[in-house]
């Protein structure tokens, strides 16, 4: 996606997107590229985002990597 569909998707702006972007890069949370978007510190990047899971429903295995805060790609 691009930024400006991230803007459309969430309401925001593409320039509040790429501050964002920006912003969770230079503290570490996240890395990324020009297709992708890597995030490298789950448990601190749901602590920012106050992100609870209990919602959704995970299976065991989920739950447990989720706990893990196993980095995740999105393309």
């Amino acid at each position: 996606m691009t930024q400006e569909q991230i803007g459309d998707a969430t309401g925001l702006t593409p320039v509040h997107v790429n501050r964002t972007l920006h912003k969770l890069h230079s503290d570490g949370l996240i890395t990324r590229d020009k297709r992708s978007v890597t995030i490298e510190n789950w448990k601190a990047l749901s602590g920012v985002a106050d992100f609870n899971a209990g919602y959704l429903h995970l299976d065991d295995a989920e739950r447990f990597a989720l706990a893990l805060g196993q980095g995740r790609s999105c393309a």
